[in-house]
């Protein structure tokens, strides 16, 4: 049976294929923007009167952490493998930032959130860090298809006198 046509029917229009990511980086910088209004209904809920926005580390730093090791990957000899056997430092050192980013969002909650709340809002920022890993990826990608074609395009701008046929 051939997989191929029912994958390259998918979308009708290649656009589409690259603007659902960059719409789906857009989403998320604009949740970003707006998560203290998630952060200040949960402290009204639990009563904290003396409530200050704080920044989103957290995601940020899920994020970075997502294009980092996709980065890695595009531009390391190695791969990164689920092989307990097989890590070395850069493995565990992202699993060591994971981590502590986990433990930082735990402590932060039950440090400014204390009640009923303390849950809710782990469980709810872990599954946006999860995403924002992906949303990583996702920038990594496109940050590497960017740069490809910022070298097509120098090298067939200068180098243009090379290529023609005399």
């Amino acid at each position: 049976m051939d997989t191929i046509t029912s994958v390259a029917n998918q979308y009708p229009n290649d656009w589409l294929a690259y603007l659902w990511p960059l719409l789906f980086l857009v989403g998320l910088v604009l949740l970003q923007k707006y998560i203290y209004l998630f952060d200040q209904k949960l402290a009204a809920i639990s009563h904290v009167i003396p409530f200050h926005p704080k920044k989103p580390w957290s995601l940020y730093a899920a994020g970075a952490l997502g294009l980092v090791v996709y980065m890695y990957n595009i531009f390391s000899s190695r791969d990164i493998q689920l092989n307990l056997n097989d890590w070395f430092t850069f493995k565990w050192l992202v699993l060591a930032l994971a981590g502590v980013i986990v433990v930082g969002v735990v402590i932060e909650s039950i440090v400014f959130f204390g009640g009923r709340t303390v849950l809710f809002r782990i469980v709810v920022y872990l599954f946006l860090m999860v995403i924002y890993f992906y949303a990583g990826f996702v920038f990594g990608l496109l940050l590497a298809a960017v740069l490809a074609l910022l070298v097509l395009v120098y090298f067939i701008r200068y180098f243009k006198n090379l290529l023609t046929i005399q």
